[in-house]
């Protein structure tokens, strides 16, 4: 121990290293300051970034909303159309329905027919879920079922008690064959 330390309590090598200390730590600052503008720029730039596709999105969910809204329209007039036209094919049903047989022209009869025809395609074969389904009086869906198995159209099939109507298995030939007995 030298003669300063023990008068002061130091001497010239605990300054040197105070002043090394010293200058480690101002090192060290200087360095936490070009990580903290580092990271203050990328932190900025981020949010810059992040904010610009914040934006981005927020346009896209309002584009996706007009459309949402365009479709929702169109989609709205679609169904009232289907709803009109259902309601047009139900009143034109009731007409067919409420006409007696006599007073059915050759088209009506048509209609009436194709309307039974294409419920038999999709598997409605029996005078009484015709009726139901159709809505078609019941001497109109007998009388034309009568007819469509005159015709060759249609085969009738028995099934206990039940009555079932197929479309014929090659309905041309027995039409032909019909027509020819005639």
């Amino acid at each position: 121990m030298g003669l300063a330390k023990i008068i002061f309590g130091f001497d010239k090598s605990d300054i040197e290293n105070l002043k090394k200390k010293l200058d480690d730590y101002e090192s060290r600052i200087s360095s936490l300051k070009e990580e903290i503008y580092e990271y203050k720029k990328y932190t900025e730039t981020s949010i810059i970034k992040i904010t610009d596709k914040a934006l981005l999105l927020e346009a896209k969910i309002k584009e996706l909303e007009e459309t949402i809204q365009s479709y929702d329209a169109k989609y709205r007039d679609t169904i009232r159309e289907i709803r009109n036209m259902a309601e047009e094919i139900k009143q034109e049903l009731e007409k067919l329905e409420h006409k007696p047989a006599h007073q059915l022209g050759e088209s009506d009869s048509e209609d009436v027919a194709d309307i039974i025809l294409s419920y038999i395609e999709k598997g409605v074969t029996t005078p009484s879920a015709l009726i139901e389904v159709t809505g078609i009086a019941k001497n109109k869906v007998y009388e034309t079922l009568k007819e469509l198995v005159e015709a060759g159209v249609l085969e009738k099939k028995r099934d206990g008690r039940y009555v079932h109507y197929i479309i014929a298995s090659n309905p041309v030939q027995i039409k032909q064959k019909a027509e020819a007995e005639v």
